[in-house]
């Protein structure tokens, strides 16, 4: 399958930055090419987690995580399985995967995450590069899992999007992202070394399968 011009574009600008380590190559990469293949297919997404934190705090992406981080729409996982297909032609593995235990937004069996890995340099093998985390709307909240626990946060960040700048590119984030974050992390704005995100992320609700109703969210 042929590139598109604006794929081939997002390919010569990181031609820029070979200087810097590999995984934090292959991640820019992944971000790049994977945000221009959903917007070329009219898919809505959202830079999410710790790159948005990185982003929003300086333009870069987090020199200590080890991948980037999108969101998207239950209602759009089959597209963007479709508007990844590029990548496997190029040899990179899309991995589903799905929710063990139904809860209030989803059933068992349904996706929770979408992950992109590239194939190893050296060794064979894949290096994981990419979480693209599935959001189930339920009322005004969108709900989504991770491990054995359930997130939320107010639909509206995910209503549209604001724009957060990465080497010249415009790439779609929530809504009031800093509202989002602070959500997430608190006083986001200061790097935390301790910060864990099982112990500490304050969109978290419950664990998953208790299924809590909406009154119970509280964020």
């Amino acid at each position: 399958m042929a590139i598109s011009p604006t794929l081939a574009w997002a390919q010569r600008k990181l031609r820029r930055f070979r200087r810097l380590p590999t995984q934090m190559r292959e991640a820019e990469l992944a971000l790049l090419l994977a945000s221009t293949s959903l917007t070329e297919a009219n898919v809505s997404h959202h830079v999410d987690y710790g790159t948005l934190l990185g982003l929003a705090r300086g333009g870069e992406l987090i020199a200590w995580d080890r991948d980037v981080d999108l969101c998207v729409d239950s209602e759009d996982v089959a597209q963007v399985r479709r508007a990844l297909q590029p990548f496997e032609e190029r040899g990179w593995r899309i991995r589903a995967v799905t929710n063990q235990v139904a809860d209030r937004a989803w059933s068992a069996g349904s996706v929770s995450c979408l992950k992109l890995d590239r194939p190893a340099q050296w060794g064979g093998g894949y290096r994981h590069v990419m979480d693209i985390v599935v959001h189930y709307r339920d009322s005004e909240r969108c709900l989504w899992a991770c491990w054995d626990l359930v997130f939320s946060a107010p639909a509206h960040h995910f209503d549209g999007a604001e724009g957060v700048l990465f080497r010249g590119r415009r790439l779609p984030a929530p809504r009031q992202y800093d509202e989002y974050l602070s959500l997430i992390y608190g006083d986001w704005r200061t790097p935390s070394p301790e910060y864990d995100a099982r112990r500490d992320d304050g969109s978290q609700v419950w664990e998953v399968g208790e299924g809590r109703p909406v009154a119970a969210l509280v964020h």
